[in-house]
């Protein structure tokens, strides 16, 4: 035990959701992870797209209430922390709880290398999203899955780019 917590590097890739866990349970989890990553570049990977085909989560306000915010709680402590972002990756049900995120984005992740985000909902009314990456000089990879985001066309060149992964964007140039 004593090794584990005194090996920051033990705690920089984060992986939380999977296994259909309670966002709002998780996020002294990822408190606890982000304080033993002792301020070294992290991985975070908060994966909550649940399975609610029988009873959908959106129609349901007491459900729908909790899992909002319970990821933005996880988006607070993790947006808290943007500046030691290397990989981050999202998959949440609907694209209304990462609206802080394309602000955050803006203001820059410097260490960011990878960015993943999706929703589970296509939620086709609405506002688009456009992302400007021009704060994020060692983004390699992007991944967006969501109808209603897209990167901006007016960012500076982004010369690490290596992977663009654009899917159910309904209006990419």
């Amino acid at each position: 035990r004593h090794i584990c917590l005194a090996s920051p590097t033990l705690w920089t890739d984060v992986r939380l959701g999977q296994k259909g866990s309670d966002p709002e349970g998780d996020v002294r989890l990822l408190e606890l992870a982000l304080e033993r990553s002792a301020h070294l570049p992290v991985a975070l990977s908060l994966i909550y797209e649940v399975d609610d085909t029988g009873n959908p989560v959106i129609f349901d306000d007491t459900r729908r209430e909790a899992y909002f915010n319970g990821v933005e709680r996880l988006l607070d402590v993790a947006l808290s922390n943007i500046h030691r972002w290397r990989v981050f990756e999202i998959h949440v049900l609907d694209i209304v709880v990462l609206w802080r995120l394309f602000s955050a984005i803006v203001i820059g992740a410097p260490q960011l290398e990878k960015l993943s985000l999706s929703t589970k909902y296509l939620a086709f009314f609405g506002d688009f999203h456009i992302i400007d990456f021009s704060l994020c000089p060692k983004l390699q990879s992007v991944c967006l899955s969501s109808p209603l985001i897209t990167p901006s066309s007016n960012c500076a060149p982004m010369n690490h780019l290596t992977t663009l992964e654009l899917m159910f964007c309904t209006s990419v140039e």
